[in-house]
């Protein structure tokens, strides 16, 4: 994951303390009919391709989702157990999110270990 391999060299090799922001969309996928299950399932991939690729190894600390790896005309290929080992969230401005619960946004800072 390159942004988290330039944020740990960022932090341990030029061993700067500023922070590091980065700042995600996320179109939400709502399904057509909540009644189908095909477009419930529609909605979830669409969710795991925008969002989960990313989300998943950097909020999460989990690998990408399983549906997006066996993707057969992707040529993307699952990361390592060290891709995934420093990438992980604090949420400092946690009163802010807690109080005012802003819809749709997630304020976050990396932190390499």
């Amino acid at each position: 994951m390159p942004h988290s391999a330039v944020h740990k060299w960022y932090k341990q090799t030029l061993g700067v303390t500023g922070k590091v922001t980065l700042k995600f969309a996320n179109n939400l996928a709502v399904p057509r009919d909540l009644t189908k299950s095909s477009d419930l399932a529609a909605a979830s991939r669409y969710q795991d391709f925008i969002l989960g690729i990313m989300a998943n190894p950097l909020f999460l600390g989990k690998q990408c989702p399983s549906e997006v790896l066996a993707t057969p005309i992707l040529n993307l290929t699952a990361l390592t157990a060290d891709q995934i080992s420093y990438s992980y969230v604090c949420q400092p401005l946690g009163y802010v999110w807690n109080t005012f619960k802003p819809s749709g946004i997630l304020m976050a800072e990396l932190e390499a270990s």
